[in-house]
């Protein structure tokens, strides 16, 4: 057999929030090579501009965005930017999010677990909310990182992992209220991937958890890789998943098996 001839994301047009690094920007690199035009969105403004330059540099079409999770005006100014520059709207993929230290209840800060609400609720939340017409006009696709901590209990983990199942929850529903307009609806739930967060997750586990202990827990014995977790939103992303909505898919290396 030969090559493709069509690439799987040709002419689509692809928001990805979380766009400065790790998954979001391996999903940018990776669509952009399957034919997308990428628009990338990130509170770190500097960044997400790399991005762009690294995938403008391979051939690809990317414009950088800066953006707050939880600005309802932020998130309605990146979709209003990506039309005006693109004129559609086909896939968007809210991978945006905030790790948190291993800690217990008891020692959990307030303030903090208001913040993973707000980054990893409520801002794939507001994507969907602003992107919502412009995914049914073109009957496209809405993608959301959770975690397998969505799925899955850990001691010492309660504030992510409330977050996280929260957006395993609010897939399921999306999925049911979109399905009618031919819009799909699906999570990633990867395992520890090795990205920029990860250090954030160990170094202020408190001594409760390390990398080799994360790793070990895996069935195919290695972190998740950014590539791995992009690879799956592609998928996602494109008309291989024409039929498939509400699936909160593990990224895990067989964790879950």
């Amino acid at each position: 057999m030969g090559e493709r001839e069509v690439n799987l994301l040709q002419d689509k047009v692809i928001i990805i929030t979380g766009g400065a690094s790790g998954m979001g920007r391996a999903g940018a690199r990776i669509f952009a090579e399957e034919g997308a035009r990428v628009v990338v969105a990130d509170l770190n403004e500097e960044q997400a501009l790399e991005t762009e330059r690294e995938v403008v540099a391979a051939g690809g079409i990317c414009k950088a965005f800066r953006y707050d999770a939880t600005s309802s005006a932020d998130t309605e100014r990146l979709v209003a930017g990506t039309i005006a520059e693109f004129g559609k709207l086909d896939v968007a993929w809210a991978n945006a999010g905030m790790p948190a230290p291993f800690a217990t209840v008891e020692a959990y800060d307030e303030d903090l677990f208001d913040r993973l609400m707000a980054v990893n609720i409520k801002g794939p939340w507001l994507l969907a909310k602003h992107a919502a017409p412009a995914l049914k006009d073109s009957r496209g696709s809405l993608i959301i990182t959770a975690s397998l901590s969505g799925l899955k209990g850990r001691a010492n983990h309660s504030g992510y992992q409330a977050a996280k199942g929260g957006a395993v929850m609010l897939t399921r529903s999306l999925a049911k209220e979109f399905a009618p307009f031919g819009v799909r609806v699906n999570s990633l739930c990867p395992v520890a991937a090795d990205t920029p967060m990860l250090p954030q997750f160990l170094d202020e586990s408190g001594g409760l958890m390390s990398r080799d202990e994360l790793a070990a827990g895996i069935p195919m014995g290695r972190l998740a890789t950014a590539e791995d977790v992009a690879r799956a939103a592609l998928f996602f992303a494109s008309d291989l998943s024409a039929f498939v909505t509400g699936v909160n898919l593990p990224v895990d290396g067989g964790t879950s098996a």
